[in-house]
């Protein structure tokens, strides 16, 4: 399991996401390469194997909004303890 740096939450998520789009890609692309032979193995006619590349893009954008969310609240979680300590800080300056 990946544990978040700190302070470096920011490149942490960046780096997630760089490896969700690379891994997505690949998974698009190989889809072309393998039809031939899971045509054949499966014996599926060419319409079927066309509902393959469907699946696969209509997966990617749920498991995109599902990063999506999961981003915004690891993002929100790793900034909402920094800003209360920036704003107990200018507390603690202002007294």
């Amino acid at each position: 399991m990946l544990i978040t740096p700190r302070g470096e939450s920011r490149y942490f998520v960046l780096v997630l996401f760089t490896i969700s789009m690379i891994a997505g890609s690949m998974l698009y692309g190989g889809v072309g390469a393998l039809v031939p032979y899971v045509g054949r193995v499966f014996d599926l006619p060419h319409a079927q194997l066309g509902l393959i590349a469907t699946a696969s893009v209509l997966g990617g954008a749920a498991g995109y909004a599902m990063a999506w969310q999961l981003t915004a609240a690891i993002g929100i979680l790793a900034a909402v303890p920094a800003l209360l300590a920036t704003k107990v800080m200018r507390q603690k300056v202002a007294a």
